[in-house]
């Protein structure tokens, strides 16, 4: 064979190769990878069997693109656990992109870190990117929401729901003491984005502080209203009603809660407070 002919075939297998070789896109298919290869940041919303819209803020999602049109997913989050897709398919119509794939991740409980089975589904359309996660062996059926972007205010509310204990220290214009036991106050969130504070306490009465709007001040949550507290009489008399001002605040990177109550009428201005981590 001639020298000629042997660098003609040479020739042909490198255009060959050069036409057929791409890590993720093709003349002959859309780069629908592409299309959503990125890191994504923003917030992760978790609900189980036993309880709903627990929110994790700084999350990231990472999808790496694999071919034409398959990527992989990687979500490590401290609050939720690392999930792995080693390759998910995208999927595009008009201008919305499905992504669709199943993988694992790894959940730490009691010290311990176990592997579960998962599914991932995507959408991205527009400004709107979430990314779901569904483990259905963990609590029931647990999923995980990734939603890209800032909280919106309307999810402020549950940044605050929960149950907190802790000592209050009671003070007014006589005396200044601290509770012989622990009490707690509980938070619950509306859809509307705003919350109701209530303590039930044999000492100090049955407070609530309804339909309180949330704030942001980086990390810090907080909420402050006015509501009642119905507070038996001294020496067992009867139970009156008492306008009462309440406020809490939770820092969600320290988990710093501070708790405060106050009931102008009360005592020359009665104050219940207490500070928990």
């Amino acid at each position: 064979m001639s020298d000629r002919i042997i660098n003609r075939i040479y020739l042909l297998i490198a255009v060959v190769t050069a036409v057929f070789a791409s890590s993720c896109s093709s003349d002959d298919a859309p780069d629908l990878s592409a299309g959503v290869a990125g890191n994504y940041e923003g917030y992760s919303s978790m609900t189980s069997g036993y309880f709903s819209n627990m929110i994790s803020l700084d999350q990231k999602v990472t999808l790496t693109c694999l071919s034409d049109n398959t990527v992989s997913v990687s979500f490590a989050s401290a609050s939720t656990g690392t999930f792995t897709i080693p390759e998910a398919t995208v999927v595009k119509s008009a201008d919305s992109y499905t992504i669709s794939g199943t993988g694992t991740t790894s959940m730490g409980h009691a010290g311990s870190t176990k592997d579960y089975d998962c599914s991932f589904t995507g959408t991205i359309n527009g400004d709107s990117r979430v990314f779901v996660f569904s483990i259905p062996s963990v609590m029931g059926g647990t999923t995980v929401t990734f939603t890209a972007g800032e909280l919106p205010e309307s999810l402020y509310g549950y940044m605050l729901a929960g149950s907190y204990s802790g000592i209050f220290n009671a003070k007014s214009a006589y005396f200044e003491m601290a509770d012989d036991a622990e009490s707690t106050v509980k938070v619950e969130a509306a859809a509307d984005g705003t919350v109701t504070i209530k303590c039930s306490s044999s000492t100090w009465g049955e407070i609530s502080i309804p339909s309180v709007a949330v704030k942001r001040d980086g990390k810090t949550f907080s909420a402050q209203g006015t509501g009642v507290n119905n507070m038996a009489g001294m020496g067992g008399g009867a139970t009156k009603e008492y306008a009462c001002d309440g406020s809490i605040s939770r820092n969600v990177d320290t988990e710093a809660v501070k708790v405060s109550f106050t009931m102008p009428a009360v005592m020359g201005g009665f104050t219940l407070s207490f500070d928990a981590d």
